[in-house]
């Protein structure tokens, strides 16, 4: 994820000029939806979380930076499994 390691700290919840979504939003739904994929494919039980809702961040900003350090490194572990 090397985009993400130079990612601004203070642009993280950032709304680009004519875009709708911030850093941590995209960040957070592509962890989501990798992880829903992959559970699904894995667990015949596994309910996916509501939709759209579900799959998106409730804050446009990481509430911290350790918890965007989190969904860096669970986006890049996932495929791994």
């Amino acid at each position: 994820m090397d985009a993400l390691e130079q990612f601004p700290p203070n642009k993280r919840g950032t709304f680009a000029p004519g875009l709708p979504h911030t850093g941590w939003q995209l960040l957070e739904h592509s962890r989501i939806a990798q992880w829903d994929i992959l559970e699904f494919s894995r667990n015949a039980k596994h309910v996916s979380p509501g939709f759209p809702e579900g799959y998106w961040p409730k804050t446009p900003g990481p509430p911290t930076e350790a918890e965007w350090d989190r969904a860096c490194s669970r986006s890049s572990v996932i495929w791994r499994r």
